[in-house]
């Protein structure tokens, strides 16, 4: 698997004039302590497809099911 990753990174990187993990600081997380900061979180994740153009809505998005 490394050496998938890896050379799709060279190659990537070679075609785009990047440097650098491809993947590297794509995902992360955060803790969630309040209420609120949870029904952002979610109304986020039922939303972006939509705001992303994937969907016209979010019961439109296959995997929001």
């Amino acid at each position: 698997m490394r050496l998938v990753v890896g050379g799709h990174a060279a190659w990537f990187n070679k075609h785009h004039d990047r440097t650098g993990a491809v993947f590297g600081d794509r995902y992360w997380s955060t803790r969630v302590f309040r209420h609120r900061h949870l029904l952002r979180a979610c109304l986020y994740t039922l939303v972006n497809p939509v705001a992303a153009g994937l969907a016209r809505h979010p019961r439109d998005w296959e995997w929001s099911n």
